[in-house]
């Protein structure tokens, strides 16, 4: 097994998404355990880098101004788009408390 240090790894994941081949094939190909690729791929995606913490999830916090003045918002989910004009941000706080 090689013992690879961090940088290694970027530009391991890098070389693999700029291939063009599967994680699986790309792995073959190098001689990597996919699963352990896999996880060091993740492991990349949410650790920090340069100073910047990338999010691992879809989702953000979001705080309400003390100007509550509306704005547009357009959402879109696959087919789906939902549109709001002059929204108010404690419109969009029960809205989104009425969807969970």
């Amino acid at each position: 097994m090689t013992k690879r240090t961090r940088k290694d790894w970027q530009a391991l994941i890098a070389k693999q998404k700029q291939s063009g081949l599967t994680q699986q094939a790309f792995c073959l190909q190098q001689g990597v355990n996919p699963k352990y690729f896999s996880s060091k791929k993740r492991e990349h995606e949410t650790s920090p880098q340069d100073g910047v913490k990338k999010q691992s999830s879809a989702f953000i916090r979001a705080a309400q101004s003390m100007q509550d003045t509306g704005c547009n918002v357009r959402l879109v989910h696959g087919d789906t788009v939902l549109e709001l004009q002059n929204a108010t941000a404690n419109y969009l706080l029960h809205l989104m408390r009425g969807l969970a």
